[in-house]
């Protein structure tokens, strides 16, 4: 591991900063939480369940197949997975440790993956969630090679995309929010 930063992080600075006053950390990390798994369902529903490109299940109100509740929910939990292995990337110091401070005898401010050696264990205490993802990267170093290289090629897949959407703006036709009604719906065959 590293024994000190080399690159500054300003989402694990913000959040150890929001720290220092108890609830709004909390309160920061519950947005962003909450509006990942907003955009995620969102993006689900918008594009229906797909398996290489190919549309399995439609979601729509009411009209849903159980199977296909059934897949979006597995699909949320194994995002909401990865967001936990994707928080230990984005600030590791806060995931990690949390709000925890070095008791006396320190000059740090908080702790760090980088202050925790042998006489300081009893000082900071490493989160469960971070001992367990740590124990599976130390033991099968394969997965944190593949997830190094898939968080480039997502970075890199990004800078694409981004890119080609401010050069070429074209509209989507699978975002169109085109909705279906039934005559039914319409009131077309009340007796009134």
């Amino acid at each position: 591991t590293l024994q000190e930063r080399r690159i500054y992080n300003p989402a694990d600075e913000v959040y150890l900063r929001l720290s220092r006053v108890f609830p709004v950390d909390f309160v920061f990390l519950s947005l962003i939480v909450l509006y990942i798994f907003a955009a995620t369902l969102f993006g689900i529903i918008a594009l229906d369940i797909r398996l290489l490109c190919i549309s399995v299940y439609t979601l729509r109100a009411r009209k849903s197949a159980p199977q296909a509740l059934l897949v979006m929910c597995n699909t949320m939990a194994y995002i909401l997975l990865a967001l936990c292995v994707a928080l230990l990337t984005i600030a590791p110091d806060y995931t990690a440790f949390g709000s925890q401070r070095p008791k006396s005898g320190s000059k740090a401010s908080h702790c760090s993956l980088g202050s925790v050696n042998e006489d300081q264990r009893d000082r900071c205490q490493v989160s469960v969630i971070a001992t367990f993802f740590t124990q599976i990267a130390l033991s099968m170093p394969i997965f944190s090679i593949a997830y190094f290289l898939a968080n480039w090629a997502f970075i890199a897949v990004f800078v694409f995309v981004f890119a080609r959407g401010l050069l070429f703006q074209r509209r989507q036709p699978f975002l169109d929010t085109a909705v279906d009604l039934e005559e039914e719906e319409l009131g077309l065959l009340a007796f009134a």
